[in-house]
């Protein structure tokens, strides 16, 4: 909205202008059209935020293309990062005595600012459910710890969500692949049969040194380098589920989850276009119909 007002500043100028008698008190001044494109510009960065999280692609991997498709969760971080580290530097420039610091609405942005941050801190908490948020970032080949390695996080906080990630997947994935194999291939079969001639304690040897030499999968992708050609992580890991067969039954659960309700919230909205006045007595269950079957036409 500020961005088309001050695209027609004049516009508006001229139009109150014609219209003096009537629409005389609402023309702005120069000091204010000065503070709505401070507002703009100081907004900007939200707005840019707000839209990726705010995607209304049936894909959850669908984000902005100057980002490129890639799951939001992994979005996350960077976003309140990028929030965070704006409202700082606006705090700092408000602090001096030029620029928007000797504005007259000074001490009002403070305060903005200071109920803004509070809001946002809010919201901050839900990064708290690593299995959303952290392992969707670090599962995405694009990005996996490379947030963590900026000025604003501490070493401690990429050790703290590496180890939580791998625990994971120690715990709940590592070995799934093995246990829900039903029978092995013949020639497998075959391998055992004629290796039971063998000595057993000879075998036990190979076996238990095969066990220590073997890394498992999730430290084997931590330590490739990170592909940012990659759009969409989803197809990389199913293109890669030969090589971590596990890992990638983690990052099948993870990154399909979407990191905000606004898709949903968007499927909502849609019953206020059914409940109208002219269809004031449909049942919930007949607005719940409709409501999903119009969003599968959409989709389709």
């Amino acid at each position: 909205m500020l961005e088309q007002a001050l695209y027609l500043c004049h516009a508006c100028h001229r139009l109150v202008d014609d219209f003096e008698r009537s629409l005389g008190t609402f023309k702005l001044t120069d000091y204010e059209w000065e503070l709505a494109e401070v507002l703009l510009v100081f907004l900007m960065p939200f707005r840019r935020c707000t839209k990726r999280f705010e995607c209304g692609n049936t894909n959850p991997e669908i984000g902005m293309s100057v980002l490129g498709n890639t799951n939001m969760s992994d979005y996350v971080f960077f976003a309140y990062d990028t929030m965070y580290n704006h409202i700082d530097d606006v705090k700092t420039a408000l602090a001096e005595k030029t620029g928007i610091g000797s504005l007259q609405c000074a001490p009002h942005l403070v305060n903005a600012l200071a109920a803004m941050e509070k809001t946002l801190q809010e919201y901050y908490t839900a990064t708290k459910f690593p299995t959303v948020y952290g392992d969707a970032m670090i599962l995405n080949p694009r990005c996996k710890l490379s947030i963590f390695e900026t000025e604003t996080w501490t070493d401690e906080n990429a050790d703290q969500y590496k180890g939580g990630c791998r625990r994971r997947f120690i715990h709940e994935y590592s070995g799934s692949s093995s246990r829900t194999s039903s029978n092995a291939p013949p020639e497998h079969q075959q391998n055992k049969r004629s290796a039971s001639n063998e000595d057993l304690e000879f075998q036990a040897l190979l076996a238990s040194r095969a066990a220590k030499r073997r890394r498992n999968e999730f430290d084997r992708y931590i330590e490739i380098t990170n592909d940012t050609s990659i759009t969409s992580s989803l197809s990389w890991w199913k293109a890669n589920a030969a090589l971590y067969p596990d890992l990638s039954k983690m990052a099948r659960d993870v990154l399909a989850t979407p990191a905000s309700g606004c898709a949903v919230e968007r499927v909502f909205s849609v019953s206020d276009r059914i409940a109208t006045w002219q269809h004031n007595r449909l049942s919930a269950e007949t607005i719940s119909n409709l409501m999903t079957f119009k969003y599968g036409l959409k989709r389709t």
